[in-house]
Order: structure tokens, then sequence, then C-alpha cells
């Protein structure tokens, strides 16, 4: 039978399989580096600036429990820049030397702004130094009017892994049309591929807007919680089922926070009630497994009146689990921080009362 234990194991090797992820951006004051960081990952990390600094040249920018890291390298304009340029290069090997791969320097960014017309010296320099040790994107930074400077970007910069326009807030222009957000999705799909294996899940789970990736990521959470609510399930004693089958939705809840980079979420209280009353509603086992049952069995305290199978708490797991993962998104898509409890708990509900689709 499943247990607890398995669950929370599971729930530990989620996370060790998301990895952490360590991304170094680079360019010069006003380039717009800190609102890209700021529209791509949310308010999960802080403005640029406000890091630990690391060297004089190079600040740290992190929060407990998120799964990704920024170096912000600054001074491009000052005076000493080539002993910045050795204190950057020294950073990204001494963390090439770590053992461990999620404290490796794995991908940079390099800014240049449209609106200046022209590559900096300073800014070839500092790719060729990047370009050697790790994959580089340039990208073109509030992108409003192109007029062939991309591909300029391109002919001066041939080291450059790949070299992007993009625009992270809406802006209008001289004649006052509004211009939409760029760029943004496509930088975090190019960044994921060259990213290591081990740190592509840390990449999605820190992201704020590439959406139908984070869902993805929740969903094959949610598959592997359903092979281990089947066996949770088949027991022929409704009690004893329906007690292991609450840890195991509770730690894919779990799990589902940490694929979709949510330092919180839903209580145990709430999650169970949400499911609860939903389930309390439905007219099948399959759908009420996890409200009538855990209804009976933990919240009241009494057995349930009908035998819990495997593939009904594979099926119920697999309804709750979606649509959780389906109101979180929700609720992240456009979103600059993170969904309140009730905002969460209020989508939630709503979720699992839409009608699954048939697989056709």
């Amino acid at each position: 039978m499943t247990t607890g234990a398995d669950a929370k194991r599971l729930v530990s090797a989620l996370l060790a399989e998301r990895g952490h992820a360590n991304v170094l951006i680079a360019g010069a004051s006003g380039v717009g580096k800190s609102t890209l960081v700021n529209a791509v990952f949310g308010a999960e990390l802080a403005a640029v600036g406000q890091g630990r600094p690391v060297t004089t040249a190079v600040a740290e920018i992190a929060r407990d429990g998120f799964p990704l890291t920024l170096f912000d390298t600054r001074g491009l304009e000052i005076e000493r820049y080539a002993e910045t340029l050795a204190e950057v290069e020294a950073l990204i090997l001494r963390r090439r030397q770590e053992t461990d791969p999620n404290r490796h320097l794995h991908v940079a960014w390099l800014c240049v702004a449209e609106e200046s017309r022209r590559v900096q010296e300073g800014e070839s320099r500092l790719l060729r130094l990047l370009a050697t040790h790790v994959p580089t994107l340039v990208l073109v930074t509030k992108a409003r009017s192109d007029h062939g400077f991309a591909r300029e970007v391109r002919r001066l910069m041939p080291e450059a892994t790949d070299v992007l326009r993009v625009r992270a807030l809406a802006e209008h222009d001289e004649e006052g049309h509004r211009l939409a957000p760029r760029g943004l999705a496509e930088l975090v799909e190019r960044t994921r591929r060259l990213l290591p294996e081990g740190q592509r899940r840390a990449l999605i789970a820190a992201q704020r807007v590439a959406i139908e990736r984070k869902r993805e990521a929740g969903l094959e959470v949610v598959k592997r919680f359903e092979r281990l609510a089947a066996g949770a399930g088949a027991t022929p004693i409704p009690w004893v089922a329906a007690g292991v089958l609450v840890p195991v939705q509770l730690a894919m809840r779990d799990g589902i926070h940490a694929a979709l980079g949510l330092a919180r979420g839903l209580t145990d209280r709430d999650f169970l009630r949400a499911i609860t009353v939903h389930g309390a509603r439905r007219g099948n086992v399959a759908k009420a497994l996890v409200g009538e049952v855990l209804k009976s069995a933990v919240l009241v305290g009494t057995a349930a009146g009908s035998a819990l199978s495997g593939h009904a708490a594979s099926v119920a797991t697999r309804r709750t689990g979606t649509a959780y993962v389906s109101a979180i998104c929700g609720l992240l898509d456009g979103a600059s921080g993170p969904p309140d409890r009730a905002a969460i708990l209020a989508r939630f509900v709503e979720e699992l009362a839409v009608k699954p689709r048939r697989a056709r």
C-alpha cells in the first residue's frame, strides 16, 4: 500500500529534479535590465541592484526556496573596465569548479538597448568573454522600431548564441499606438534550450511568462501522483485507504508548488475543504472520492460507506491535481506576483466544477 512516506519521498525527488538555475545578466546602465527581470520572473526576485555583492562588479540576487539565482553584472561604463572583466571571468571559473552543477553559471543575457542604435566596444568585449564560458543570448531591449538594428547586432556580435528583440512592458509609440510586450516567452524558451537538462525545470518554475510550459510541468507532477494514488486506493477498507490518500493529495499539492515555483498556496485545511465541498456535490465515487471519503474519514472522523478502488483514487487525484494546476496557472498568467490564498481557493473550486473533457 502506498504511504505518506512514499508521497514525501516523491516531493523530495521532484525538488531535486527541479534543480537550480543561475543566469548572469549584463548591460550598460539604463538598458532595462531591472524591468526585464521583473517582467520575466515577476516579484519573486528583488529588483536588480539590491542583491548581495559577490565581487565589486557582480551582485547575486536570490530568494530562499526560489529555484533561480540572478547574477547582475554592472560597471560597463566605469574606468576599471579591465578589472571588471577579470572579476566576471574569475566568478564564472570559480563557479565551474564547484562539484554541485546547481552552483555553476549556466547562461548569460547581454542587453543592448535598441534606442542606442550602436554596439559599444565594451559590450563586444564582454560578449567575447562570456561566450567563451557560457551560452550567451544578446537581448535587444526596449524594442520599438528595428530598422535593421538586430541584423547589425548579429553581424557585430557573431559570438552570441542568438540575438532576440524584447520589450518588457507595454508602451506607446510616437503616434500613440500601443506596443504590447514582446519576446518574453520566446526568451524563456530559447534560454531553456541552452540550459543543462538538470536546470530546465528550475527556469520554468521561476519564470512567469511561458504559462503553458508551467502548466505542462504541473501536469507531469499530477501524473506521478496518480500512480501513487492508485496504490493508496487498492484496499477494501475505506477508512484506511482514505487515511493514506490524504497525505498523497497534500504531497501532490506541494509537488505542484515546486514545479510552478510557488512558495505558498493553500493550507492543508483549505485544500481539503475545497475538495470536500466539491466532492459532496458529485454523484459517483470517482468524482466524490476525495471529497466524500475525506469528509467522512478525515474531517468528521467516521468511516466512509463504500470501498475505494485504485482506479477511482487515480481518477480523483488526476481531477483534483489538474484543477489545482489550472487554478494557479490561470492566476499567474499576466500577474506580477504570486496569487494570494483566497484567490487560489476560489479559482480552485471553480476549476473543480468544470466538467472534464472526454478523451477522444
